[in-house]
């Protein structure tokens, strides 16, 4: 799968990169005798597609980085290398989202967080996600893989997502002396000339990091970068051809190799892929010419270290000087046909050629002509320069059988016939099938077979592909049958799907329309348009770019729900799609303070226009708030703000998922001013004395205090304790209102403070009030208010007078109310209960008077009043048989009615007898 990944790429499919690979989570990194269960993708290095990504400046990806402290971009882990392929492993992780717990060494070193986002140029439609060795934290729910480091998203496509990267750097002696387990990796099966040359290179090496750096220096020193290097032939193996006969390939190539002569030597290696990006800050752009392969090797207490032996690109002219010194040059001619080569300098033939060749030397240069006469191998000498002539068939190549049109994804068998040009049947060689949209471009590949007597039968895959295309067969070449190509045509049916980037809610105004046209069968489709429509009505076409992106804006112009309908009407091969999405565009009105004093509250409020339900949420430096709208679309909300915050706190306000806006509050400590001396005596030099602290409590040091007062402007610096004086001779008497200007490192406050100016220092007033007190105390020993009435007690018939006589004039006060002044009063009273109050100046007296409409009441009521201290006693037991007694019983048990002289003759009775009398005093 990884070749087709990488030509789809070539083609425009830029979100199909290298499918991942992965196994159970763990906190320790470990490396076990069983790996994984196998997954389908696997890398060729006899295709090494990575020669033809180098060719590519399509963009993948905009990475930006925060320290700049990130160098690569896993995506996949290979173990298992067998027959020149490396095969990938099954995912298996746990859900993550946010933190991921990361394995943290055992040995010393330091720890680094880089912050990275991603913005894809294609939607990532499968696959892991790019992320490095050891990320600690990501945005978006994802499968996590300790034992591999490896991410795949929950849901597809993804465009963008963050993550931080937790990045260990250790000292070179703890890594000069770190071991690796016991147990190893599989070690494929190779010649005794690789075996040999990994022992050599690590030769009298004990420290197994060492032995690492030596296989990494000995690699870079000793092979170049070619993209164009030749493949290793059939019956070879990759990593031998690369080791001792092309000795030039690409990063695969190096670190393949880096892997298996780590392994050797007992090392932990896998082999790594993904993209090789700028470790910067900022912003940059990742192209597909990127995409890399590493090597990490395990190391106990320290976990996987990061090795890439890639050697760097031999420059052209060294490349002929190499050539000459080595004096080969190798140059093919078909028989029948001559073939000329130019030489940069003079040259003689030097040995009897077994081929024709007609050598000519003009302006300081040889020309050199070569006639293919008979088939085979000639070696030339000409000079110090030795040409390896081959003399060989040219090939016709034609594909006999192939379907017009399938449906993406299914698989299909192209059979075809491989001829000299004369159509001789070729006896064998390998032939390779792709699709290209340009019948001269490098296309995908699709399929591989063998040729066995001029006759190919090859079984393909169309993955990731849709539309009309050209089936081209490769012949690429045996002994001397060389290469030849046949390109009919072929469509390949699929349904387009229209992703697009959906939001609940925008702004009013220009609206951004994004997503990306593909095809079910995971085809990006670039230089497409789709039809776009505002509530129905067209607004515009949309047209995709290479890689299958699109963009629009549309103008919204009211609050509301709106729709947006994409329209793609397909083409050759290729069903169309329709995608609406669905929105509410709205306009909002926002009030917050650009300050605040801690402490305080925070006021925020607004009006959304468009919206009459939903929440308002408040998040930011002091924490997380939800304000409901009111059915107009209003909303108020008050937020605490602490006591020691300060400075510059950011609030941002969301409506549903959409930032409505983001402002920063700066928050002021607010200042207390404790004032001491207030109290001031005209006249005289007064010392002031302010305590300024801010309300978290700490002092205002060292801050510059003005004080305006009775016109006047006095200055002064608080001290350590914030306190700060003023000495100050106010020339009057009375209340007054001062300024204190307070300056800060937020610029300045104004406090006003109350003065008081008397005229006699404060002990003389002091002293007068202690005088009056003690005089006051004096008196209300010797002074009493007695209030009296003519009858006691106090109990009237209606309309009687009441007669009301005080030892001192009083102001006499009724049921509340001031019935007059003087010492002898008359009142005229309703039935029922009296209070009757008497007060002469602090000292007063109250009593209560009792107006009854029936005389037998009266009776009663003096009674209870003065004698019934014994409420279970008779009359006759309290006062005897009399009288008194009689009278008592006939009001209280007879029917008939005493007389007035009745209850004169009782009160006369019993006056001195009345528990009662008397009154209450204040």
């Amino acid at each position: 799968m990884m070749r087709e990944i990488f030509s789809a790429v070539i083609i425009g499919v830029l979100g199909l990169l290298l499918l991942s690979s992965s196994s159970p989570i763990t906190l320790v990194p470990t490396i076990s005798n069983e790996l994984p269960k196998k997954e389908s993708h696997s890398i060729d290095l006899r295709e090494n597609l990575y020669r033809l990504s180098v060719f590519n400046d399509a963009t993948v990806m905009v990475v930006f980085e925060d320290k700049g402290r990130v160098t690569y971009l896993r995506q996949n882990v290979y173990y298992t290398y067998k027959n020149g392929k490396w095969i990938g492993e099954k995912f298996e992780g746990i859900k993550v989202f946010g933190k991921i717990p990361v394995f943290e060494p055992k040995a010393p070193h330091e720890t680094i967080i880089d912050r990275v986002r991603v913005e894809l140029k294609s939607p990532l439609l499968s696959g892991n996600l790019y992320t490095t060795l050891y990320t600690s934290w990501i945005s978006i729910p994802a499968l996590y893989s300790g034992d591999l480091e490896l991410l795949r998203p929950k849901r597809y496509p993804v465009e963008s997502y963050d993550f931080e990267a937790t990045l260990y750097e250790f000292p070179d002696d703890v890594l000069r002396k770190a071991k690796v387990p016991k147990v190893g990796l599989e070690v494929p099966e190779v010649s005794e000339k690789v075996l040999k040359l990994a022992k050599n290179i690590t030769k009298g090496i004990e420290s197994p990091y060492e032995k690492a750096l030596a296989i990494e220096r000995y690699l870079e020193e000793n092979y170049f970068y070619d993209e164009k290097a030749p493949p290793a032939p059939p019956g070879i193996d990759p990593v031998e051809w690369f080791l001792f006969y092309s000795k030039r390939g690409v990063c695969l190539d190096f670190n393949t190799a880096f892997v298996i002569l780590a392994r050797l030597n007992g090392l932990p290696a896998r082999l790594v892929t993904g993209f090789k990006i700028k470790a910067e800050p900022g912003m940059q752009e990742v192209k597909l010419r990127q995409a890399h392969a590493w090597a990490e090797v395990y190391f106990e207490g320290i976990g996987w270290i990061t090795f890439d032996a890639t050697g760097s690109r031999r420059p052209e002219e060294e490349k002929e000087k190499v050539q000459q010194k080595s004096g080969v040059r190798e140059v093919k001619v078909s028989l029948g046909n001559s073939t000329v080569i130019e030489l940069p300098f003079k040259v003689n033939l030097t040995t009897n050629p077994e081929i024709p060749i007609n050598i000519t030397v003009e302006d300081g240069k040889t020309i050199v002509n070569i006639t293919g006469e008979k088939v085979g191998w000639f070696n030339v000498t000409l000079g110090k320069l030795n040409l390896s002539i081959l003399v060989g068939y040219n090939t016709t190549t034609k594909i006999t059988k192939w379907p017009k049109e399938i449906t993406a994804g299914s698989n299909f068998t192209v059979e075809g016939i491989v001829t000299t040009t004369e159509g001789i049947l070729v006896p064998a060689g390998s032939v390779r099938i792709e699709l290209r949209k340009e019948k001269d471009s490098p296309g995908k590949i699709v399929g591989r077979g063998e040729v066995r007597h001029g006759r190919f039968v090859v079984k393909c895959s169309a993955t990731g592909v849709a539309g009309k295309y050209h089936i081209v067969a490769v012949y690429e070449g045996w002994g001397p049958y060389f290469e030849s190509t046949s390109d009919p045509t072929i469509v390949i049916r699929d349904k387009a799907k229209i992703y697009v980037k959906e939001f609940n809610y925008t702004r009013v105004g220009s609206v951004k329309i994004q997503g990306f046209l593909g095809t079910e069968g995971g085809a990006s489709l670039g230089g497409e348009y789709l039809e776009v429509f505002l509530d129905g009505k067209l607004v515009g076409v949309a047209k995709t770019d290479s890689s299958g992106r699109f963009s629009f804006f549309v103008g919204v112009g009211n609050p509301g729900i709106h729709k947006v309908t994409l329209v793609y009407e397909g083409s050759k091969g290729i069903e169309g799609d329709k995608k609406t999405i669905v929105f509410r565009a709205i306009s909002a009105s926002i009030t917050i303070p650009s300050f605040v004093y801690a402490g305080d509250e925070l006021e925020i409020r607004g009006k959304i226009l468009g919206a009459s339900d939903g929440t308002v949420s408040i998040s930011g430096d002091f924490g997380d708030y939800y304000s409901k709208l009111s059915e107009n679309g209003s909303f108020k909300l008050r937020i605490p703000v602490p006591q020691d915050a300060k400075g510059y706190r950011k609030v941002i306000i969301y409506y549903g998922d959409l930032k409505l806006i983001e402002r920063e509050v700066y928050v002021k400590q607010k200042l207390l001013v404790d004032v001491s001396n207030a109290l001031m005596v005209v006249n005289r030099s007064n010392e002031l004395t302010v305590r300024i602290t801010f309300i978290n409590g700490s002092p205002l040091i060292g801050s510059k205090v003005m004080l305006v007062a009775f016109n006047e402007t006095l200055s002064n610096i608080t001290n350590k304790k914030g306190i700060v004086t003023f000495r100050i001779t106010p020339e009057s008497t009375g209340k007054y209102t001062a300024k204190l200007i307070v300056i800060t490192n937020d610029g300045f406050e104004v406090i006003p403070i109350k003065l008081r100016v008397f005229r006699y220092p404060l002990y003389v007033y002091v002293g007068l009030f202690l005088l009056l007190l003690s005089l006051l105390l004096l008196s209300a020993k010797v002074i009493r208010v007695k209030l009296s009435f003519n009858r006691e007690p106090p109990v009237y018939m209606t309309n009687e007078t009441v007669e009301v006589k005080t030892n001192l004039p009083v102001s006499l006060y009724v049921n509340g109310k001031l019935h007059g002044r003087g010492k002898e009063f008359k009142l005229r009273l309703n039935p029922g209960n009296h209070k009757v109050y008497a007060r002469f100046f602090f000292f007063s007296i109250e009593r209560e008077v009792k107006v009854l409409d029936d005389y037998n009441n009266v009776i009663v009521c003096i009674f209870e009043e003065c004698l019934d201290g014994e409420p279970s006693k008779t009359a006759r037991e309290i006062l005897g048989l009399n009288d008194l007694s009689l009278i008592f019983e006939k009001a209280r048990y007879s029917l008939k009615k005493v007389s007035l002289g009745e209850v004169l003759r009782f009160f006369r009775g019993i006056r001195g007898r009345c528990l009662n009398e008397g009154a209450s005093e204040k």
